[in-house]
């Protein structure tokens, strides 16, 4: 195929998110990169009438914002899944012709919008969900979720449309059902990116074909990191009464566990802010990385959650920011320290040269850092340890001169290995269907990867 002049990304995000609305614009960035000139469209998770674009790209709505639109009752909503179940299943299994009758007269205008898109554009690149992530059961509901989430690549592929998989996690899939529709749905892809080798493992289960399955990197990597304005930081910290010479500490906090865990977790963390403020001149301040209530994703709940917590004298600073990406990014580069919840905001801090600790909940966390040679320097949020978490973070200040040594050894490989996604695009493009020539196709295996980390790894901090 020549080169797209039409792109359709498709995928979850809320851009009161930031970890979302950034892996969006590396995306858009990149796309734009490997096909000059094409004209970009957005089916997200935002409500096109409220939100007609990102970034001055297109918005159109989704199929996906339609089936979970928070604003209608819960009969509605349940209708429409229905509905778009019952249609869209029938592009899994039916011939393509049954695309337009009946879906051209029973599907809403936000669906039908979508679909006409996915028609026209000459590529579907897909961001799949909020978070990068594809999953099959390992939650109550995500076994339908992700039928609902491969829709679109599905009438993609049925009608010929190209499929690109932009770097995500993926897995497990523990239900025989979605495996299979995984598997038959991806194996069409011209192109799917694991961001971290525990999803690459998961690939190599559903046996796509050869060279499909790439190993990348968080595509939020790739963006240039903001700098911190001096005179906002000082004004910051004036207004909150920080003094110039004190030890910030951030900290990122979402819900991510169940109720009971989620508990623990917030009370634990609310001991180790306590245990920080014990040391002279230290500050923690809390703030959100998501702030999208309508989608159940509001950290502002979490973070005076943990705050309401704290029992010392010094309280932690909450912040009630609704930044975008870039003021986060920018907040996070002013910080000390950084213990984030949050991966995107780790990954904001570590490009900046700011020590982290990451508190896991998935697996792309514990990846990311093993890439990074950073896996000592993280725990799961589940069963989080005041103690333990406190010890660690005693261990980075000490530690701080060579953590930041080696990001400075580290952060520019892996940049750059988040800026050659532009190439992969296009040579996705370039060649025929997957499997069309397996024989000319280098696979890019995690052990490849890892071999290619091994620098890394000689400098990991003691």
């Amino acid at each position: 195929m020549g080169a797209p002049r039409n792109v359709l990304i498709a995928g979850g995000y809320a851009r009161q998110n930031a970890g979302d609305a950034a892996l969006l614009r590396a995306i858009i960035q990149q796309v734009e990169e490997a096909f000059p000139g094409c004209v970009v469209q957005i089916a997200g998770m935002e409500d096109p009438k409220c939100h007609r674009d990102f970034g001055g790209i297109r918005n159109i709505g989704s199929m996906r914002r339609y089936v979970n639109d928070e604003h209608i009752s819960p009969f509605r909503r349940a209708a429409h899944r229905a509905l778009v179940l019952a249609v869209g299943m029938s592009w899994f299994v039916a011939p393509a012709r049954w695309y337009r009758w009946p879906t051209s007269w029973l599907l809403p205008a936000e669906v039908s919008a979508e679909l006409a898109a996915i028609e026209r554009a000459d590529l579907l690149v897909s961001l799949v969900v909020a978070g990068g992530y594809l999953q099959g059961a390992a939650r109550p509901g995500l076994g339908l979720r992700v039928i609902y989430q491969l829709l679109p690549l599905m009438l993609a592929e049925r009608l010929g449309t190209p499929v690109v998989c932009a770097p995500q996690s993926y897995g497990p899939f523990d239900s025989k059902l979605v495996t299979w529709m995984v598997g038959k749905t991806l194996r069409r892809a011209r192109l799917v990116l694991a961001r971290e080798d525990v999803s690459m493992a998961e690939l190599n289960k559903l046996h796509l074909p050869n060279g499909v399955a790439r190993r990348a990197v968080d595509s939020a990597f790739s963006l240039e990191p903001p700098q911190p304005v001096r005179a906002d930081r000082q004004l910051w910290r004036a207004s909150h009464g920080v003094r110039a010479d004190d030890v910030v500490v951030g900290v990122t906090v979402r819900r991510c566990l169940p109720a009971p865990e989620q508990a623990s977790f917030e009370a634990q963390l609310a001991a180790f802010v306590d245990r920080v403020h014990e040391l002279y001149g230290h500050r923690v301040v809390i703030f959100p990385q998501a702030t999208a209530a309508d989608h159940g994703d509001d950290d502002r709940i979490a973070s005076h959650a943990v705050a309401g917590l704290c029992r010392g004298p010094t309280k932690p600073i909450v912040l009630e920011t609704g930044a975008d990406y870039c003021g986060v990014a920018s907040f996070i580069a002013s910080l000390d320290y950084l213990v984030g919840n949050r991966f995107h905001s780790v990954i904001f801090a570590l490009t900046a040269g700011v020590p982290s600790i990451a508190l896991g909940y998935e697996h792309k966390t514990q990846g990311i850092m093993r890439d990074l040679a950073l896996d000592g320097w993280g725990l799961p949020a589940r069963g989080l340890s005041a103690a333990a978490l406190f010890a660690l973070f005693g261990k980075l200040e000490k530690h701080r001169s060579d953590y930041r040594a080696h990001l400075n050894h580290v952060i520019p490989g892996y940049v750059a290995r988040g800026r050659a996604i532009t190439g992969e695009l296009a040579r996705a493009c370039q060649r025929g269907p997957a499997g069309a020539d397996t024989e000319n196709v280098v696979t890019a295996s995690p052990l490849a990867f890892e071999e290619d980390c091994h620098m890394c790894r000689e400098s990991v901090v003691a």
